[in-house]
Order: C-alpha cells, then structure tokens, then sequence
C-alpha cells in the first residue's frame, strides 16, 4: 500500500519507527497549505488534528517541499532575528525554517520564514511528532490517497542459474591451426592528423582566484549542507551572512559572520570536499 498526496506531490511511506503511533499502520504526516494558512495532521489518510498558522510573509517566503522534522526543543530563541523565542521548536532546515509556538498568529503571512503555531497547538504537536516525521508544506492544500498495486513492493525475479559459458563454439587456439585458412577481424588504422606547423598557438590566460570566486565556493558549499546563502554570486550580502552566522552556531564556532580561512576549511571538511590546492584559474581569452 501506498499513501499519495494529491495536486502532485507524492509522499512513500518510510519512516523512523519512531515516528510510528502505537496501533497505527502508517506514520503521522504534517501538510501546510500556504494558501490557507493551515496546518492539518494526517494518521495515515485520517485527520487527527487541524490549526491555522502564519507562515513567511514577502520577502522571507515559507519554502514549499517535502521535509523531515531534523531538530526539536522546548525552548529556543532565534540565532537570526533578534534573540526572538521560538518555543516548541522543530526544525526543518539548518537555514531556519522551522514549526515553532507563538502569541501573535494571524490569518495572513507574517512570520520571517517559519511557519507559526498557536501557543497552545505547538505544545500538542510537539508531544505528537518524532525527529525523522515528514512534513510537507505546498502552497495549496492536499491530501493524502491510498494506492494499492500488485506492482508496488515487489521482489526481483530470481534469475535462472546461467552456465558459466557460452555454448557457442570458441574459434580454435594457435595450436590447433591445421595449415588451412584462417579469418582474422582486424580494425583499420588511421594515422594521427599531423598538426600544421602555421597553425597558431592556443593562447591561455592564467589569472589568480581572487576573493569573490572564494566567496562563490563558500555560497555552494553553505547552500548544499542546508544553510541558504542565497544565488551564489561572489557577493557577501545578508543572506549569505545569515547562513554563515547559521553554520558556525550549529558547528559551535565564534559567530563573527567572517568568512576567514578558518571558516571556509570547516565548511570544506563539513561538505566531505577537499581544499582547492592552488588558487588559481585558466580561461582561453578571446581573440
């Protein structure tokens, strides 16, 4: 069996045992419809609990995708905004973006990104989820639909056992050539062009990395391990250095928003990448 979610998005149930109900077939699934500004609970194709909430208003839209609750804590305040509270914190990305408790959730986008609670609400889901629990935030509202297919789940086929040989009969070794002819496939052997001596040569232009390549790598590298520095232009605007301040506060590093050498190795060694040997860069110029 297998439960999807309608307008597009399909959701294949595996999950942490953890995040199973005792009873229940299927794992809990959060949807947050943007449109609606609601936040629904599914137990299998079951609604179990429903809410309004306020996701991202412009500027600081609420990402739409498919997400697992990565981080949960009773008490939190924000690293980015203000040293603002966040109770009953689940985080969904390294970034920021998270399902937290609050005292103002209005019918409209207001939140910087996450997706707000009533206060009293993020005190029950906090109790109902498990880190590893999907949530999936769309901008309008869906639901879940059971499938079911003799074609879902299925084993392969075992194969019949082979012989480890072919039965086709093998051409006969150079010992056992008897004097009558023999055919030999060949391929043919086309001789290497020869460069012309006139032509000119091809001109390279070396030039040293400067600082804004190293800021596009650093720009990458953040973006890949979850925290989003924005389009990677070589440029340290306010996105960039919000993902920056985010990876030194999750990796227990000085917050200090720098991109020091120091910085860039930890982000290398976090990404499993190896520092660029030399920094340098070779481009053909244009004639």
């Amino acid at each position: 069996m297998r439960i999807t979610l309608g307008m597009g998005l399909a959701v294949l149930i595996v999950s942490a045992p953890s995040a199973l109900v005792a009873g229940t077939k299927a794992p809990l699934q959060i949807v947050v419809s943007r449109q609606q500004q609601s936040l629904v609970v599914y137990d299998g194709d079951t609604v179990v609990a429903t809410s309004n909430v306020s996701t991202g208003k412009r500027g600081h839209t609420t990402p739409t995708g498919i997400f697992s609750i990565l981080e949960k804590r009773r008490h939190h305040r924000s690293n980015i905004y203000s040293n603002a509270p966040m109770p009953f914190m689940q985080r969904l990305t390294w970034s920021g973006i998270a399902l937290h408790g609050s005292n103002h959730v209005p019918d409209y986008p207001a939140s910087h990104g996450c997706v707000r609670l009533p206060s009293k609400f993020a005190v029950g889901l906090f109790k109902m989820t498990e880190r590893g629990m999907h949530v999936v935030i769309s901008d309008r509202q869906v639901t879940p639909a059971e499938i079911s297919s003799v074609m879902l789940f299925q084993p392969r086929e075992a194969r019949p056992p082979q012989p480890p040989m072919s039965d086709v009969p093998l051409r006969p070794a150079i010992s056992h050539f008897d004097g009558s002819s023999v055919e030999v496939a060949m391929t043919e052997s086309n001789p290497l062009p020869v460069l012309e001596h006139d032509q000119p040569p091809i001109r390279i232009l070396i030039t040293r990395r400067g600082d804004r390549e190293t800021m596009r790598d650093l720009q990458v590298l953040l973006t890949m391990l979850g925290y989003d520095a924005g389009e990677p232009d070589g440029r340290s605007g306010p996105m960039t250095l919000a993902a920056i301040r985010s990876f030194q506060t999750a990796e227990g590093l000085p917050v200090d928003e720098k991109a020091t050498p120091e910085l860039i190795g930890a982000v290398y060694r976090k990404a499993g990448r190896d520092m660029p040997a030399l920094r340098y860069s070779a481009r053909t110029p244009r004639v």
